[in-house]
């Protein structure tokens, strides 16, 4: 008998990009990065203009205890519940102890390494100990349950709808963090909405991602939006642009190598490799042609 191998053909580039989510599990895996994409994609420019990619970090240690202990009581029906608990409670945290004088470098490192630590401990205790610890760190975008889509929709627009609402305080914030309190807008109550809204977004990526790529979610568009457009409200329809470009042919290339190539490739790591690739490339032309007459940085 002839190895499969053997009679393996290339995926031309219209199945890769287009034929391949016609397979069930490739479409919901479609639905899903191209919603949480743009969603990171916008709240990650707020993310950059705030500086705050050390707490994005944090937040998505912070969701790790809620995926274990959510899996150890309801099974893979629990892992949302818990993510969002965790993740709001570490939001609230991290919160608290910026308005208690504690250093933000401090109060991240509080967080992320008590949260971190609880989640292995719950973990460990799995029998399946490997394989669930793979998953909550790696992500299982291609085997996403039907009955789990809705859901993890949902919580990617909620994180949306909340940063929306307050768009306008929030970019003022942003730029005149004294001005913005002067005109009566509560900093707390402002850090409170977009620390829940990144934790909420850490919550959908690390459902389908896992939790070890999830910055680079949040990260990576903004800054490309940064390069990309010295232009305030242009920066969020091209971050969010380039964050459904990057997961669809992340999605796509994994889909090409696994069967055309028998390269058996993680899809969460893949979407995310072309989110670098991609910030390498745009850096690259930025920094070639795009630094302008005066050599001035964005």
């Amino acid at each position: 008998m002839r190895d499969p191998a053997s009679r393996r053909r290339p995926v031309s580039l219209t199945d890769a990009l287009f034929g391949a989510f016609a397979i069930p599990f490739m479409g919901r895996a479609l639905l899903v990065m191209l919603v949480l994409a743009v969603v990171a994609g916008f709240v990650g420019v707020l993310v950059n203009l705030r500086s705050l990619e050390f707490i994005s970090d944090g937040l998505t240690h912070a969701v790790f205890p809620g995926l274990a202990i959510g899996l150890a009581v309801g099974g893979s029906a629990g892992l949302l519940p818990g993510a969002a608990i965790a993740a709001l409670a570490g939001a609230l945290a991290l919160t608290w102890l910026d308005r208690a004088g504690v250093t933000a470098d401090a109060a991240i490192a509080i967080v992320l390494t008590a949260t971190f630590s609880v989640g292995v401990i719950v973990v460990s205790r799995s029998e399946n100990y490997a394989g669930e610890l793979e998953a909550l760190l790696f992500g299982r975008v291609l085997t996403i349950p039907p009955a789990e889509v809705l859901p993890l929709i949902v919580v990617a627009l909620i994180a949306l709808g909340m940063v929306l609402l307050t768009l306008k305080q929030q970019l003022y914030r942003a730029f005149d963090a004294k001005g913005s309190r002067a005109a009566g807008d509560s900093p707390l109550t402002l850090d409170l909405v977009l620390n829940s809204a990144i934790a909420l977004v850490v919550v959908a990526a690390a459902s389908t991602i896992g939790t070890l790529l999830v910055l680079a979610l949040l990260i990576v568009p903004g800054a490309v939006a940064r390069l990309v457009t010295a232009r305030l409200w242009w920066l969020f329809p091209v971050a969010a642009a380039f964050a459904a470009i990057a997961a669809w042919l992340g999605l796509a290339l994994g889909f090409a190598a696994s069967v055309g190539a028998g390269v058996d490739l993680p899809a969460g790591s893949t979407v995310v490799a072309v989110f670098v690739v991609g910030y390498a490339l745009v850096l690259l032309v930025y920094r070639t042609f795009g630094r302008g007459r005066t050599g001035e940085r964005r």
